[in-house]
Protein backbone atom coordinates (compact mmCIF):
# COMPACT_ATOMS: atom_id res chain seq x y z
CA UNK A 1 0.00 0.00 0.00
CA UNK A 2 1.42 3.44 -0.94
CA UNK A 3 1.12 6.14 1.16
CA UNK A 4 1.70 9.95 0.14
CA UNK A 5 2.03 12.79 2.19
CA UNK A 6 1.54 16.06 1.67
CA UNK A 7 1.07 19.61 3.08
CA UNK A 8 -1.43 21.91 1.30
CA UNK A 9 -1.67 25.47 2.06
CA UNK A 10 -5.97 25.91 1.39
CA UNK A 11 -6.32 28.55 -1.27
CA UNK A 12 -5.86 29.45 -4.70
CA UNK A 13 -4.79 26.25 -6.40
CA UNK A 14 -5.55 24.05 -3.51
CA UNK A 15 -7.49 21.76 -5.87
CA UNK A 16 -5.22 21.48 -8.50
CA UNK A 17 -2.66 20.53 -6.12
CA UNK A 18 -4.81 17.41 -4.64
CA UNK A 19 -5.62 16.48 -8.23
CA UNK A 20 -2.22 16.27 -8.91
CA UNK A 21 -1.20 13.92 -6.10
CA UNK A 22 -4.58 11.60 -7.68
CA UNK A 23 -3.31 11.66 -10.68
CA UNK A 24 -0.50 9.09 -9.29
CA UNK A 25 -3.17 6.31 -9.21
CA UNK A 26 -4.92 4.42 -11.87
CA UNK A 27 -8.36 5.84 -12.80
CA UNK A 28 -10.60 3.65 -11.18
CA UNK A 29 -8.78 2.51 -8.11
CA UNK A 30 -10.05 3.32 -4.71
CA UNK A 31 -7.55 5.56 -2.69
CA UNK A 32 -8.48 6.57 1.00
CA UNK A 33 -7.91 10.63 1.29
CA UNK A 34 -7.00 11.60 4.86
CA UNK A 35 -7.42 15.27 5.54
CA UNK A 36 -6.34 16.71 8.88
CA UNK A 37 -5.54 20.33 10.00
CA UNK A 38 -1.30 20.99 9.94
CA UNK A 39 -0.52 21.67 13.72
CA UNK A 40 3.05 21.52 13.66
CA UNK A 41 3.38 25.20 12.31
CA UNK A 42 2.52 28.52 14.02
CA UNK A 43 -0.90 30.69 13.53
CA UNK A 44 1.45 32.50 10.42
CA UNK A 45 1.62 29.47 8.60
CA UNK A 46 5.40 29.17 9.39
CA UNK A 47 7.27 27.90 12.45
CA UNK A 48 9.07 30.21 14.79
CA UNK A 49 12.93 30.86 14.99
CA UNK A 50 12.72 28.48 17.85
CA UNK A 51 10.43 25.75 16.61
CA UNK A 52 12.74 26.05 13.44
CA UNK A 53 16.03 25.82 15.56
CA UNK A 54 14.15 22.93 16.97
CA UNK A 55 13.65 20.92 14.19
CA UNK A 56 16.89 21.55 12.49
CA UNK A 57 18.47 20.16 15.60
CA UNK A 58 15.79 17.05 15.94
CA UNK A 59 17.01 16.33 12.10
CA UNK A 60 21.15 16.65 12.91
CA UNK A 61 20.58 13.88 15.68
CA UNK A 62 18.66 11.83 13.51
CA UNK A 63 20.61 12.04 10.37
CA UNK A 64 23.42 9.07 10.26
CA UNK A 65 27.02 10.02 10.66
CA UNK A 66 28.87 10.90 7.97
CA UNK A 67 31.82 8.25 7.12
CA UNK A 68 34.07 10.79 6.22
CA UNK A 69 35.48 13.56 8.04
CA UNK A 70 35.52 16.63 5.65
CA UNK A 71 33.77 17.55 2.12
CA UNK A 72 37.61 16.96 0.28
CA UNK A 73 37.56 13.48 1.91
CA UNK A 74 33.94 12.34 0.32
CA UNK A 75 35.26 13.91 -2.78
CA UNK A 76 38.49 12.00 -2.95
CA UNK A 77 36.89 8.76 -2.21
CA UNK A 78 33.81 9.22 -5.31
CA UNK A 79 37.01 10.29 -7.52
CA UNK A 80 38.95 7.25 -6.76
CA UNK A 81 35.53 5.26 -7.47
CA UNK A 82 35.15 6.95 -10.81
CA UNK A 83 38.43 5.77 -11.98
CA UNK A 84 37.58 2.02 -10.94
Amino acid sequence: MATITEILEVGDGAEESLSRLLSRFPKGQRVKVVLTEDETVGERGTPSLEEYRAQVAAAREAAPESPWATTEAALRELRVAEED
